[in-house]
Formats: C-alpha cells, structure tokens, sequence
C-alpha cells in the first residue's frame, strides 16, 4: 500500500500546477494522486470483499485430515467448471486441531503435471497428488495455517476447453478496471478541475499497472468481459520485497528532482534525467547486483 501511495505522490509531482498548488497553501492536487493509487485496493477492502460469496466451502475434517479428499474436490470442481460451462467460487479453509493448535496445510497447482498436491502436516506430512483431467492455466503453491485468510478460488471456463483458475477471486476485479479509473478522474475533474482529475485518474490507472507486473492480474475492461487479464508475470513472489522498496525509492527520487526542477528552474544543476540516473536507477542497480550476489552465495 505504502509503495502505490508514494507512487501516485510522484506521478502528480510531475505535474507543475500541482506542486504550485502545493505551495499555495492548496495540497489537494498532490494529495490526491496519492489517494488516487489507494483507492482500488480500499474499494476492494471495503467492498469487493464484504460482498463475495463462495458457492462451495472445502475444509478437512480436524480428526481425520484428509488430504486426498481436499485433492479431489478441487480436482472434480475444475473438470465440472469446464463441463458444465459455469464458474464455481470456492474457499480452502485452515486446519484447526483444537483451540489454538493449527497443523501446517499445502495446496499446489502444477498446471505443467496437470494435476493438485495437497499436503497436511509438519514433519510426517499426509500428501495426495491427484490428476486434473481438464487443463488449467494456474501454477501456485499455498500454504494455509493459523495466520492466513482461507484460499479463495474461482473456476472460469475458457474457449480452448482449460479452466481459468483465478486465486483470490474477490480482489481485482470490477475494482481494477479502467473504466471506474475514468469514472474517479471525471468526478474529480468536475469537483477540483481537469487536471486534478487527470492526476486522480492516472494514479488509479497507475495502480492497475504495477498490479499486473505480478501473476494475479485485473479485470482491466469489466465491465465488457468479466475475465481477469492474466499478469505479466515479470515479478516472482519472492521478488515482492525488493520491487516494493525499488518503487519507494525511485518515486522519492522522482519527487525530489520534480521540487528541484520547479522551484529553482534557472539554477544550474542535475537535469531531471541525472537525478533518477544517479541518484535512483543506478543505486538500485547495485543493489540488486549485490542481492543477486548474496543469493548466489547461499549454500
């Protein structure tokens, strides 16, 4: 959340008459960039959750896990979602063995293997792969346990007769779309004028981007297809932390040389260009040359 905020902060640095409002006593341009990459996932929180009802609850039974039957389920669901043309919402719950005992619970789509391994427990864990006999376009392992929320999952159907596994179905969808980014800007541009609502609604948009470098993806054009664009997939899960702390730092780059540039346009000094050279990108460089180093040198 923190890395989208500051991003639309320096999105709306980039505009001039912003930064004069901004100095005028008048934050609200800036403000709202910052608010404007906020917004889909607190739409999402607020009210794409609340509203989501899975059609089917799968949950192991405490006194006999069973990972076998977990494996099937979700195996047979997939094959009906594609027979009978229709989606299913599913949950995947954690294992709970007594009040405040959890036993460790994995779900693994291999989509490669067409086939989901499910395996309970710690050091003696139950494990079960079963074949899916209708392909699926997902390639994920989940670990559900006492912190986590349960696994949410809609089937979706496709023309090429695979199924659209979708992980967490209840987030990016109508709230990711480009057309509620049009929708913020015009509301916005007829309360504060067009070019605050031009920030706002590029800073939603923006938002919508950065979501699809991972796997997960939006729903960009709901409402005409209510089909999630599958992610570019440009950013591995493990990836998440250094990408995060890489967009932090070069929107507070980027908003630096923005407040230099118009505040002081006749003082020589770093063009714009030199300041995200120097002071962002190649930092950032090094540093990911050195953690690609220290991951190298892990036993």
């Amino acid at each position: 959340m923190l890395s989208r905020f500051v991003t639309g902060l320096a999105w709306a640095s980039c505009w001039p008459s912003a930064l004069e409002s901004a100095r005028g006593n008048n934050p609200i341009p800036i403000l709202l960039g910052g608010i404007g990459a906020l917004l889909p996932d607190t739409l999402d929180q607020w009210v794409s959750i609340p509203l989501h009802k899975p059609d089917i609850h799968i949950v192991p039974p405490p006194e006999a896990p069973d990972p076998i039957m977990v494996a099937e389920t979700l195996a047979q669901l997939i094959s009906q979602s594609q027979n009978n043309n229709r989606m299913h919402k599913i949950e995947c719950y954690p294992l709970p063995i007594g009040p405040d005992r959890w036993t460790p619970y994995t779900i693994h789509f291999d989509s490669s293997q067409q086939q989901i391994t499910v395996m309970i427990g710690g050091n003696n864990p139950l494990k079960a792969s079963v074949p899916v006999p209708v392909g699926f376009t997902t390639n994920h392992i989940h670990r559900l346990h006492i912190h986590s929320e349960p696994l949410s999952l809609r089937t979706e159907p496709l023309p090429d007769k695979r199924v659209a596994l979708n992980i967490m179905p209840q987030i990016q969808q109508w709230t990711h779309s480009l057309l509620i980014a049009l929708v913020i800007s015009v509301l916005i541009a007829g309360i504060w004028g067009i070019t605050t609502g031009f920030i706002a609604g590029g800073a939603y948009a923006l938002h919508l981007l950065m979501d699809q470098w991972g796997f997960t993806g939006s729903t960009l054009f709901w409402p005409f297809t209510q089909r999630r664009l599958p992610g570019f997939q440009w950013v591995k899960p493990d990836q998440h932390q250094f990408l995060n702390l890489s967009v932090l730092w070069l929107a507070v780059v980027l908003v630096t040389g923005n407040i230099i540039r118009t505040t002081a346009p006749t003082l020589e000094g770093p063009s714009l260009f030199q300041i995200l050279l120097f002071g962002g990108a190649m930092p950032l460089a090094a540093l990911a040359l050195c953690r690609q180093k220290k991951g190298d040198d892990s036993p």
